[in-house]
Formats: C-alpha cells, structure tokens, sequence
C-alpha cells in the first residue's frame, strides 16, 4: 500500500492566495453521517470511511458564516498515488447575497483544473458565486478516490473581494444591497479584484518592479518610472511579499538575493506569524503605514506632487497585503514615484495615461474587466464609451500615434467620413489646414498644383467655369478671340479691330485699312480710291476729282491737268486739247482759237 502523504508545514496557506480556509470552520455531512471531522483538520493521514464503493458519495459542507464568496476548492487523495478525478464541486446558496452571480436557492458548478497530478484537484468557481453549503459529489466511489482533505478558499461575503470589473466603497462584497458591488459603469474598467473605484479606460498599467513575488525592494528609493515622461497618474498600487513564497528552509541560488533568503526564511511558517505586528517580527506588514509620493523630474531636484490620499486596505483576496494609494484627482507631470519607509514590495502597479487630447482605449459595456482597444483610424470619444472617427478636417495618423491631426492645406476630409485626409479634386483647393471642404476656384483661375492656391490664368487665357485646373488659350478658339478682362470667357473683336498679340483685348485697325465679318482675320488696306480712319469696318470711296493718299488716310486733289471720274481709280492726265485743273473730275476742251501750251 501507498504511504501517506506527509503534511506541508502550512498547507492551507499555499493554496489559499491569502483567502481564508472555509472548511476549517464548516460543519461536515458525508452522506448521512453528520460531523464529520477528518475531511476539515488539515491532515492528509486520514481518509473518508462513510463511503461505499461504486454508490454515489457526496460530502456537504455547511460554511459556519452564510452566505460566504468562494474563490476555489480544493481535495487532496490521501497518497501522492492517489486518483481523484471525478469528483465534482457545486456551491449551494440558501441564503441572500446582495450581488452574487447566482440566486438564492441555486446550485452552480465550479470548474474542475487538475493539479501536476491526479493526487488533487483544484475547483476554480467563477467570479462573485456565493454559497452556504459547499457539496464535493461523485457519482462512483472507489478506494483509489478516497479523499484525505477539503480546502474552501474564500471570505464571508461581506469581507469577499468584488472581481474584476467591479467595484464598491469597501472593495468588497456587502449584506446590504446598495453598497455591494457593481460592475463598472461604461467608459471605465477595473482589472484587480477588491477594488474600491472604477478607473477611466484611458488609463493603462505600467509596472514598475519586476513582478516576482519574492524579490525584494527598498521601497524608499526612488522607482523610475521610464514609460512615463510627464504622464498623467491615477491610482498606484502596491502588492507586499506573499508570504507564500517563503518556508522554513529558504533555498538559495544565483537569481535569489541572498539578503532575502537568509532573512526571511521563517517568514511565514503559519498565517498567524505573518500577520504578526510585533516591531520585531520578519513579517510586519510596513506597507499599511507607507506613503506614496509623486514626483517630478527636474535637473536638480525632486518636487513632491499632491500626496496620495487612500492608504487603506482595498480588499483584495490578500487583505494584508495589497493597497490602492489613490490622489485626490489625477496627478499631472510624474516621472518617479517614491515612498516614505522601506517595506517588502513584490510589485508595483501604476496606472497611468500620457497627458494629450484623444485616448484609443474604452469601454462600451458595464462591468469591464480591461480596456477595449480601438481599431485604426478611430479615438474613443470624450466620455471613453465608443470610438469615433476624428473631426472634419482632421484624421488618424496611420502611424498609431493617438492624435486626431488637422488636414494639411491642399487635402481635406469630411464630417463622418473614413479616416484619411484626401486630395483636394483638381481645381479645388484648400488654402489652410483642417477643412472639411475643398474650394472650387473661381472664373479665370485655375488650381495650383499643390491644390493650395489658386491662381489667375496666364493673359489671354480664360476658365469659363469654376473648379478648373488648366486654362484655356483664346487663340485656339479663333484668330479674332481674345479674354474678357476678367478672363471668365473669350469674346470676339468687332469689326475694325483686331485681338492684341497677347490677346488680352482688341485694337482698332491702322487708318487706310478695315476689317468686317468673321471670315476676315486680318486688317486689309482700303483698295483705291478708297481710304479709312483707324478702327474701320470699311473703306469709304474718294469724290471724284480726288484720290487717296499713299496711306489710304485721306483723300487729296487730282493734280491739274488730270482727272478722275466716278469710274475711275486714279487720277487720269487730260487727253490732247483737254485741261483742267486741280481736283477735277473731268478736262475741258480748249477753244479752236487757243493754242494749248505744252
């Protein structure tokens, strides 16, 4: 036959996480038999007798304060050989507890995780169960499953720490309805059980010390706090050595602080000895009487922040060993945190946000146990109970960094729309940052390449409608076309004129030239005997007896003795016989009595 198991100097304490051991004080039904003492006395040479192979078993434990929050339960065998699985836990609650998952009257299962062997199992139960009697069933019985010992890890409800996601004013469970605990409102979580307060879900954990439960600190000194440079702190707290971690013969190694093993390795032999207050004792819990401080870098000094405030328990499942230094309002610009008296310190939690405008973490649901992370693109809004999009104007950067950043000139973004600043449309512009809307430019001008400006067409060029990024040349919509002054449109020269070579008006023809109707591109000099002032539409004929000038400015005289008529185009000399004088539309003929003079 196997031997029995020999009996750890403080067994309850290691499965315990600093809850109590129900069981010690329960009163024992195995079946019909009542007072049961062997499965309650923390002694694993003495084993169940009332049960009979292959029938059912079933050991009711009935909690001497009722109702009671269980944490986990715990059956040892009575051999390190022993098998036993198959037993079953359920928690019965026939009394009222203002909060608890489950209901008067009810009967809910813990969950079964075994142990590094057969030889024990561990019954997790769900968070905020509350029971009066603790049942440990199985439904065949046999020698190898004989059980040694029960343990009930847990506190009476109104010592029983609220679970994560939950909060009250004591940090724990109470008898009384309105004060018991509540799950966190939206917008807030809590991810530590026994808290007193919800914390804004913008606030993360940084931890300090490194996390092992046997380390020691010299909490005096300053801690640095390197993730934080001028954050904003809510609530710092401060996880004392587990007693746990320590027995009677403390083992020492390259990793151990030899300090910590040769000092403390009668630490904690029973519950009793840890919780001792003697001056004296190894085990004085000096964390209770710290004082946080907060400080502030600076070149040469240290400047104490507002002292935190709450020093109290916040009842946690390690009641004497954990506290929530909380300030009155969250504390800006820290970088260090310090204490006032060295204490063992296994961890240190500071909860803590970077001082700025948007957070990406929140909470849509009541009772978060952690902080909901918002998908890219997206900030939690003011109340950190949803993730919005950026303001108009204004996006995400896809870089991470928790911002929402105006659009720079040339782009913009929408009210409401998908994260990202756009383009501004060609021949749109935005010319400051953080606008919701691109301008069209205006007649006569186009968008800038960089959609930042818009400038004005080149002369003789035109955009005859709003929101264009190129201009048009008026030549190529015809010779005779040039830009209205404010070049919206291209207009047509009228008759007598001309465009300008930059085509930014139009010029009269030089006189002794005109230009009528569209299909004459071109001022054409007046024919003879024709002439024009400038600006003509046409040639007006010269009287007779008259011609025009050589630049078709002005008519002038036939010279005497020349002539010119209605048909003619010149002036013509008189024939033989004939005379006339000057500005004659015709010659006369000389008397048969008079000699004409050559």
């Amino acid at each position: 036959p196997s031997s029995p198991r020999s009996h750890p100097p403080h067994l309850a304490l290691t499965v315990l996480d600093g809850y109590e051991n129900l069981a010690k004080t329960a009163t024992v039904k195995v079946g019909s038999t009542a007072d049961v003492k062997v499965m309650n006395d923390l002694n694993l040479e003495t084993k169940l007798t009332q049960c009979q192979a292959g029938s059912a078993c079933k050991v009711e434990l009935t909690l001497a304060q009722k109702p009671s929050g269980i944490y986990k339960v715990t059956v040892y065998g009575p051999s390190e050989s022993s098998d036993v699985s198959g037993w079953k836990v359920q928690l019965k609650l026939d009394d009222e507890a203002p909060g608890s998952t489950n209901e008067k009257g009810s009967q809910v299962a813990c969950k079964d995780v075994a142990s590094s062997g057969k030889d024990s199992f561990t019954f997790t139960c769900d968070p905020g169960l509350a029971a009066s009697v603790v049942i440990v069933e199985t439904t065949s019985f046999a020698e190898t499953k004989n059980l040694a010992e029960i343990i009930v890890a847990g506190h009476q409800w109104g010592k029983f720490p609220c679970p994560p996601g939950k909060s009250s004013a004591t940090g724990s469970y109470t008898k009384v309805d309105g004060s018991t605990c509540k799950p966190c409102a939206k917008g807030t979580y809590q991810d530590l059980s026994g808290q007193k307060f919800c914390r804004p879900s913008k606030f993360k954990q940084t931890k300090i010390t490194d996390g092992h439960m046997n380390s020691y600190q010299d909490a005096q000194s300053d801690l640095t706090m390197s993730d934080l440079k001028g954050g904003v702190v809510h609530d710092v707290v401060v996880y004392n050595i587990n007693f746990d971690d320590y027995s009677a013969t403390p083992k020492i190694d390259a990793k151990q602080d030899s300090k910590e093993a040769t000092s403390k390795g009668d630490c904690a032999k029973t519950l009793a000895s840890y919780q001792n207050k003697a001056s004296d004792s190894l085990c004085v819990l000096k964390v209770k009487d710290a004082k946080v401080k907060l400080l502030e870098a600076s070149s040469k000094t240290k400047v104490e922040s507002n002292a935190l405030i709450s020093t109290e328990n916040t009842g946690t499942s390690r009641r004497d060993q954990t506290y929530t230094f909380k300030p009155s309002s969250p504390t800006e610009g820290v970088s260090k945190v310090g204490f006032s008296q060295s204490f063992l310190l296994a961890e240190l939690l500071v909860y803590e946000a970077y001082s700025r405008t948007y957070f990406e973490h929140y909470n849509d649901e009541l009772g978060a146990a952690a902080a909901k992370k918002c998908d890219k693109g997206k900030v939690a809004n003011d109340q950190l109970t949803e993730c919005v999009l950026c303001p108009g104007g204004q996006e995400r950067p896809s870089d991470g960094e928790v911002i929402c950043k105006k659009c720079t000139p040339g782009k913009y973004r929408k009210t409401g729309e998908a994260n990202g600043c756009k383009d501004c449309a060609a021949g749109h512009v935005t010319k400051t940052e953080g606008l919701t809307e691109c301008t069209p430019c205006e007649k006569g001008k186009k968008g800038s390449a960089d959609k930042t400006k818009c400038e004005q067409c080149p002369a003789g060029e035109v955009t005859k409608s709003v929101g264009q990024s190129s201009c048009t040349a008026c030549s190529k919509e015809g010779a005779l076309h040039y830009a209205k002054s404010d070049q919206s449109e291209c207009l047509t020269c009228q008759d007598g004129k001309v465009p300008k070579s930059d085509r930014t008006g139009c010029k009269d023809c030089e006189a002794g030239s005109y230009r009528a109707g569209l299909q004459q591109t071109t001022c054409k000099h007046c024919p003879s005997p024709q002439y024009s002032a400038a600006g003509s539409a046409s040639c007006t004929k010269c009287p007779e007896g008259k011609k025009p000038n050589d630049a078709r400015t002005a008519c002038v005289d036939c010279p005497a003795g020349q002539y010119r008529g209605d048909g003619d185009t010149e002036c013509k000399p008189c024939p033989d016989l004939h005379y006339s004088a000057a500005g004659s539309a015709s010659c006369k003929k000389c008397a048969l009595d008079t000699l004409f003079l050559l």
